[in-house]
């Protein structure tokens, strides 16, 4: 009872710091120094708070990060798919995917970080945000193979292997895209729509 009564206390003590914003300034350190590369104890002092408060808002740094990405695709990702599913075109589904998916790339740096550290989550936390993926990924798939069986795409593609190319060409751009110069998001998706339905199309 009396642990629990020092964390309300420290919480209290800064009510001023809650979930989100702890969530964005976490974000911040992590993608200047890298996820693995800062301790606990290090985000806490970046924060400015102690570790009961940061407990009192998340299990680990491993919690923090799982919330930062679940709620990134909650937020972004899974209202794209939701959208191109009511897409009838298949063709126009793929060109709101490019647009919409690049937009929220080159808007959001700390997709990058998110991207890249899926990995360090623990299995079930992993399990969820794979299936989040796996979904927009078959949403691609269903759009190619519609393409495919009108004549309006080549046969000889592969599915899965033209989706997941779409999907890295789209998603990798955050390792090179300067993001101060954020109107260049409209030309960047230009170009990947003209590079692959070029590629794609009959």
């Amino acid at each position: 009872m009396a642990k629990k009564l020092t964390v309300q206390k420290s919480h209290a003590r800064y009510k001023g710091m809650n979930k989100e914003t702890i969530k964005e300034k976490a974000l911040e350190l992590f993608l200047a120094k890298g996820y693995h590369a800062t301790s606990t104890a290090e985000l806490c002092r970046h924060l400015k708070i102690s570790k009961p408060t940061l407990y009192w808002h998340y299990k680990n740094k491993e919690d923090l990060l799982y919330y930062a990405h679940q709620e990134l695709m909650l937020e972004y990702l899974d209202p794209i798919r939701e959208s191109m599913k009511r897409i009838e075109d298949p063709l126009e589904r793929l060109e709101y995917f490019i647009k919409e998916y690049v937009a929220v790339i080159c808007k959001h740096p700390e997709l990058k970080l998110l991207v890249h550290e899926s990995m360090s989550l623990d299995q079930e936390h992993s399990d969820w945000i794979s299936n989040h993926w796996r979904e927009l990924l078959n949403v691609l798939r269903s759009a190619l193979k519609e393409l495919k069986e009108d004549g309006r795409a080549k046969k000889s593609i592969d599915d899965a292997f033209t989706a997941l190319s779409l999907f890295g060409m789209c998603t990798w751009t955050y390792y090179w895209f300067d993001y101060k110069r954020p109107e260049g998001v409209v030309a960047l998706a230009e170009n990947i729509l003209d590079v692959f339905f070029n590629g794609i199309l009959n």
